[in-house]
């Protein structure tokens, strides 16, 4: 519960008051997992690309209403809004970046990779297969083409899924905290004792 508290807490500050978007990681199924990443500019929860390395975006398709429920793949503008958010950019490029953005993107995201890689697949609005990530020269990619077939791995890359509604871990924590008899108990004396006070005005 006090990770539910402290991760909306930086959630709702970040937000406010840091035009660069942070990375927070968090559980999805397991304490400890750290498996999602949340974009604080936007809310939204990125599954870390380690965990669908070696897997093609139509082998990742195919799972997404059992191993992956709850998620769904991104779109090149959703990529791209992820990673201008994170590295400040203003336009659709690639180039070199600060090694602390870099560092912060694979601690969240995870490697995929030799060479500290950190890469996602993803379809770009025209179709073909797309690549975005990084690596430990600190060169950050955007819309590199990997190809047109969704059928096929790289051995490089995870595939970005993200969903704007997934529960995590911590929040279902903190639901089942509210649902539980000690706070229901709570929550009627609560209410008891209000209603003697305004009785009694």
């Amino acid at each position: 519960m006090k990770n539910g508290l402290l991760l909306g807490t930086l959630f709702l500050f970040f937000s406010a008051f840091n035009a660069q978007a942070e990375l927070v990681v968090t559980d999805w199924e397991t304490e400890g997992d750290e498996l999602i990443v949340i974009d604080t500019d936007t809310g939204y929860k990125w599954l870390n690309l380690a965990l669908t390395v070696n897997q093609s975006i139509d082998d990742v398709s195919a799972q997404l209403s059992t191993i992956y429920s709850g998620w769904r793949l991104a779109t090149e503008d959703e990529v791209f809004n992820l990673m201008a958010n994170h590295y400040g950019w203003e336009d659709r490029r690639e180039g070199s970046a600060p090694v602390e953005l870099r560092n912060e993107w694979q601690d969240a995201f995870g490697i995929t990779g030799s060479g500290g890689r950190s890469y996602g697949s993803y379809i770009g609005n025209d179709g073909s297969v797309n690549m975005a990530g990084t690596r430990n020269s600190n060169y950050v990619y955007f819309n590199y083409t990997r190809g047109s077939n969704s059928a096929k791995f790289n051995q490089y890359d995870g595939v970005f899924l993200m969903s704007e509604g997934l529960v995590t871990l911590e929040e279902k924590a903190n639901i089942q905290s509210v649902n539980s008899p000690l706070a229901v108990g709570v929550l009627a004396l609560a209410f008891i004792f209000g209603s003697r006070r305004f009785t009694n005005h």
